[in-house]
């Protein structure tokens, strides 16, 4: 009875390994994937050639641009958040206001 629950333990522990190692080459296998298609997409789609965000702020083909500040009963502090909107941390540096 001892010599099959030893073999037993030994099966296990190689199906374990066996099992781990499987684990571990796919998981290789999807990051090599994964690093070659992001490669890919950079030369294909020019991810690497970002526009510089001032050119693309003064095109003429930059849409105008709405903000929506919900405000409820906000009589007093609504020109403030307005001015913080714009001149604040949060500065929208866009041509049109």
């Amino acid at each position: 009875m001892n010599n099959y629950w030893d073999l037993a333990v030994f099966l296990f522990q190689i199906v374990n390994q066996v099992i781990f190692f499987y684990l571990v080459f796919v998981c290789l296998f999807y990051f090599i994937l994964f690093f070659l298609a992001f490669n890919r997409l950079k030369r294909e789609r020019g991810l690497h050639n970002v526009e510089p965000y001032k050119k693309v702020k003064k095109s003429a083909f930059t849409p105008p641009l709405s903000v929506l500040v919900p405000a409820y009963n906000e009589e007093m502090g609504i020109i403030g958040t307005v001015l913080s909107l714009v001149t604040g941390s949060g500065r929208l540096d866009y041509r049109r206001i």
